[in-house]
């Protein structure tokens, strides 16, 4: 009998649903099976990074690792952060949160996108890999407008003149 799988994995444990295919008359019901693995539940907050700078700028923020359940932040997570550009820094994580710098000295205006991967390393308990998407806009530097050349004055002919 051919079936699908359906799996989901949420903190620490795999659900597995054993679904028969629609196409078989004499398929069986659904049978669930649950897995349970050791580890942590791991989210990214805030799970997104979005930032509008202009050329030759730089923009940073801070990125914790938490518990999807609640949002508590986590401690002493082993990990390996990486991110897949150049323009997108990764720096001084701790255990528990890390920082991303975005660096628009280097690109064009418009949008760019990068993405950061924390990855398990063997260190601590183990967590399923999470990405973090950012996305940096960025524009060009205002152009100053030139002022007049010609000086106005608000004094009218009229009050110029002394009256004898």
């Amino acid at each position: 009998m051919a079936c699908r799988l359906s799996a989901i994995l949420n903190f620490g444990m795999l659900a597995c649903l054993i679904l028969p295919h629609p196409q078989h008359a004499n398929a069986q019901r659904a049978k669930p099976w649950l897995v349970t693995t050791s580890g942590v539940a791991l989210a990214l907050s805030p799970n997104s990074v979005s930032v509008t700078l202009t050329t030759g700028t730089k923009a940073s923020q801070t990125i914790r690792l938490v518990n999807p359940n609640g949002n508590s932040g986590l401690s002493n997570i082993g990990a390996n952060i990486q991110s897949n550009q150049n323009w997108c820094g990764i720096s001084g994580f701790d255990g528990s949160s890390f920082k991303v710098t975005i660096d628009a000295t280097s690109l064009p205006p418009g949008t760019a996108n990068a993405s950061v991967t924390v990855q398990y390393n063997g260190n601590g308990s183990p967590f399923v890999t999470v990405s973090l998407a950012v996305r940096a806009r960025v524009a060009t530097p205002a152009t100053p407008v030139a002022s007049p050349s010609t000086p106005t004055s608000s004094l009218d002919q009229n009050s110029r003149r002394s009256k004898i």
